[in-house]
């Protein structure tokens, strides 16, 4: 059973306000300073012997099997003693009891002279299972109390099987007790007597000042089994964000386990308590007792990183056990130039001493955003007045940096777009070649239109796949016999995935493309059958590109972009139609195209910064098609036509580091043939007029297009 309850607590003038719904009902709690007062009575207020509850589903809080689904969330400061727990999900019961997906949201401070107690999930059971798991708690403002327990996850039991997982808990405000510890976990179970405890793949983010008078104590999880089972706590992680730092005693721990009373260790119970918890530090200075059971150690370098900074210093009385754990460095975004060849960069220290990890990598690569790859050998260092007091730190020294040649993949997500402005002028040849058989009105007018579909592999040196849709309107008006003109709006849409291969790996990337302008064209028919058409447009080509590629294969590297770009077109052609027969005759035609597409500097979601330049598009193409009319209403052609793109390289220039990034190029030749049907009313009184045509194209352009051509008579 799943409830769906939301609870928002806000303080009104002086008095506590709480407001809470579920299943229809409602009640106001609040305190007039002589005890709390229920305006509106239903079943048993939420606010029950100063404990907060998110749900008010059963006659008493010690009585739910299952307390899931819950919102709780408080929306301005609480100043006063009312509250000592705050509970999103409590659920007490003598059988299977849950509180899962549970959500607290701190929006306003909350200062106490009282021990106060936040959890996600609560859960008591006496005899059978127990379940708080998948809960989240937002700390979003300052807390003061005298002493302070957060758990997104907490199970207690007294016989059978008790889990806190996937539970999460944000710490993005600071925290400040004033007598007591600051405890913060993500999840706790614990089994009084016969049962196994797990408390594994919980996640706590620090992201303020955590200060205690005594000590702050962070845990990823929490596992005791009392008597007889099994105590895991794995699979957690703990991230020190940009803004994390401690005041005070601070001791970090992955796991922390108990079985039968007997504290589980790092060295004799590795799989149980330490096996994939994950430390993620992405700030530097900071400064805690020390830190355990965690697997994995990852430091990630910021951009205010410089040589000799150190990361994390350790300050306890006895040394740190890394030796089984996995010491690894990123960084963090491409904003700006981190480190130089040959910088030094102390990643953990303890002058009480380190054991170092017995397999630490010495080489280690890291990117910096999808620019820079630095490569970083790992060393320890010892105590220079008295080596043979062991290993004190851990230093990273760059050894290398280069170039991420994957950046090329920018190139081909910025090229899709300015393809799919070239593209349009299909669209455009579409309308001129109808235009001599457009049915004019009295007033020698007509209104026109066609819409194309096509999917296109675009050799660029790696290649382009695009999907596109794209479509014309258009008003035309007969000057006098020989010249046409018309004005016409075009747009499209479409989809591609773009494609390169580097000596570091494969690189995938796709996105979408859409594109809208405006323009004229013009035909004018010459003595012998002769014809000149041109064409001008402008508009605007929107892109956008993703690619978690950007990595090698054991670190992944996501980006994205979003881009705007201004475009224009011209294009020139001139024709014969030579007459056969009465039934057929042959049009051959050689055709400019001009495109440019304007620039655009783009921020990655790295923070990487590029320019995409300006790309031109010059194309020169020799065509024929032969058309046969079957009888008065039915027209069908066939046809080829070769053409050779001169120009159109995708050039790229990344502003972070000020250097170019290597081009893609659509220069070459391309070939391709098409067949098609015109539908042309059969009386005066038919509006409609059809053109379906088809195209195939190979060689710097591979693939297939179809069109449908539209005249409705006005």
């Amino acid at each position: 059973m799943k409830n769906t309850n939301k609870i928002a607590i806000s303080l009104i003038a002086s008095c506590f306000i709480a407001q809470a719904s579920w299943g229809g009902g409602s009640i106001d709690v609040y305190d007039d300073g002589l005890g709390l007062k229920i305006l509106v009575d239903s079943n048993v207020p939420f606010l029950y012997n100063g404990n907060v509850y998110g749900s008010n589903a059963n006659i008493s809080p010690r009585n739910k099997p299952d307390d899931s689904g819950n919102t709780l969330t408080i929306k301005d400061a609480i100043s006063s003693n009312i509250v000592n727990r705050l509970f999103a999900g409590y659920a007490y019961y003598n059988d299977v009891a849950t509180a899962n997906s549970n959500t607290m949201n701190i929006n306003g401070s909350i200062t106490t002279t009282k021990y106060l107690e936040i959890q996600g999930g609560n859960v008591y059971t006496s005899n059978s299972s127990g379940e708080a798991s998948s809960n989240k708690l937002y700390i979003n403002r300052n807390i003061k109390s005298n002493d302070l327990e957060i758990q997104g996850g907490s199970v207690r039991i007294h016989l059978g099987d008790a889990k806190a997982n996937s539970n999460i808990v944000n710490i993005n405000a600071d925290l400040d007790t004033t007598f007591f510890n600051n405890s913060i976990t993500g999840g706790t179970s614990w089994v009084n007597t016969i049962g196994n405890a797990d408390a594994s793949y919980n996640t706590v983010n620090i992201n303020g000042n955590i200060k205690s008078a005594k000590e702050n104590i962070i845990r990823g999880g929490y596992a005791n089994s009392t008597e007889t089972g099994t105590a895991t706590a794995t699979n957690n992680t703990v991230n020190l964000l940009s803004n994390a730092s401690f005041t005070g005693s601070t001791t970090i721990s992955g796991g922390y386990a108990f079985v039968n009373s007997i504290k589980s260790t790092y060295q004799d119970n590795f799989d149980s308590v330490a096996k994939g918890n994950k430390l993620n530090i992405y700030s530097k200075s900071i400064e805690v007792k020390n830190i355990q059971n965690f697997e994995f150690v990852n430091f990630y370098l910021s951009n205010d990183i410089k040589a000799d900074d150190t990361i994390l210093t350790l300050t306890d009385t006895i040394s740190t056990d890394l030796s089984k754990s996995r010491v690894g460095v990123g960084l963090m975004n491409g904003g700006t130039p981190a480190l130089n060849v040959d910088d030094k960069v102390t990643l953990i220290s303890n002058l009480n001493g380190i054991l170092a990890p017995t397999n630490m990598t010495n080489n280690i690569s890291a990117m910096q955003g999808i620019s820079q790859v630095y490569d970083f050998e790992l060393s320890t260092t010892d105590d220079d007045d008295n080596p043979t007091n062991g290993v004190k730190s851990i230093v990273a020294t760059t050894i290398k940096k280069s170039t991420n040649e994957k950046q090329k993949a920018i190139n081909e997500g910025a090229i899709s777009s300015s393809l799919s402005a070239v593209s349009s002028s299909e669209q455009v040849d579409s309308a001129l070649n109808a235009i001599n058989s457009l049915s004019f009105n009295g007033f020698g007018e007509a209104s026109s239109g066609s819409m194309g579909a096509s999917s296109i592999k675009s050799n660029t040196g790696s290649y382009v796949d695009s999907n596109m849709i794209g479509l014309i309107a258009a008003i035309s008006k007969r000057a006098n016999d020989s010249f046409i003109y018309s004005a016409f709006f075009e747009a499209g849409y479409g989809k591609y995935d773009s494609f390169n291969s580097f000596d570091s790996g494969d690189i995938k990337g796709s996105g979408d493309n859409s594109y809208f302008g405006f323009g004229l064209m013009s035909k004018t028919n010459l003595v012998n059958n002769f014809y000149i058409d041109n064409s001008i447009k402008f508009g605007q080509v929107k892109s956008d590109f993703k690619s978690d590629d950007f990595g090698d294969s054991s670190n992944k590297i996501s980006a994205s972009f979003d881009s705007k770009r201004a475009y224009y077109g011209l294009s020139l052609g001139v024709g014969n139609i030579i007459e056969l027969d009465n039934r057929s005759n042959l049009d051959i035609y050689t055709k400019l195209y001009y495109t440019r597409v304007g620039s655009d500097s783009v921020d990655m979601s790295t923070n990487d910064k590029f320019r995409l330049d300006t790309f031109n598009s010059f194309i020169a193409k020799l065509g024929a098609r032969y058309n046969y009319e079957i009888k008065e209403s039915t027209t069908l052609y066939t046809g080829a036509a070769y053409e050779y793109e001169f120009d159109a390289k995708q050039k790229g220039y990344n502003l972070s580091y000020n250097y170019e990034i290597d081009p893609t190029d659509m220069q070459g030749s391309s070939g391709s043939i098409e067949a098609g049907i015109k539908l042309k009313p059969l009386t005066n009184s038919d509006r409609l007029t059809l053109d379906l045509g088809i195209k195939g194209l190979s060689g710097k352009k591979e693939g297939v297009s179809g069109n449908v051509g539209i005249e409705w008579r006005l």
